[in-house]
């Protein structure tokens, strides 16, 4: 079974959200590194909280599994038994699959307001991300390929 949100968990996840529109504002406002790299740690906690996974998880997100996430799922959602509210959620939220521990595929969804800060990252990503980097959570410099490994 999983547990009910703690208040704790819930003013923490309103406080990612405030804290994600602002850096959205300010990185479109005033591009620099640090701008950049705020807004990634803000998502990247964001998704940690809503989904409530490993921040190893998360961090190793792929720029391209972003790209090639889903809306809802795939098949015939009839065969999953799923209740109406659940078949309402799979339509209005976005599902990304990344790699976890052991090569098992980890589901992590997506809110409209987490979307907008990866698109965000993306639109500004070639100037402070080196190409080669896979990664969608990267550290800020160009010449590394390596991630945020989340705090």
């Amino acid at each position: 079974k999983t547990p009910l949100p703690t208040s704790k968990d819930i003013i923490l996840n309103n406080f990612h959200k405030k804290n994600l529109q602002q850096k959205i504002v300010h990185l479109k406002a005033h591009p620099t590194t640090e701008d950049y790299s705020n807004l990634e740690k803000v998502v990247l906690s964001l998704l940690c909280v809503f989904n409530r996974k490993r921040k190893g998880e998360t961090s190793r997100i792929c720029a391209a599994d972003y790209r090639n996430c889903k809306m809802g799922m795939s098949g015939n959602i009839d065969e999953y038994g799923l209740s109406s509210f659940e078949k309402h959620l799979l339509k209005t939220h976005t599902r990304i699959e990344t790699l976890g521990k052991h090569g098992r595929h980890v589901p992590i969804i997506l809110i409209k307001l987490m979307q907008d800060g990866l698109d965000c990252l993306l639109e500004y990503r070639a100037s402070y991300v080196q190409e080669s980097n896979p990664y969608l959570f990267a550290l800020d410099t160009r010449y590394s390929r390596q991630l945020y490994q989340g705090k």
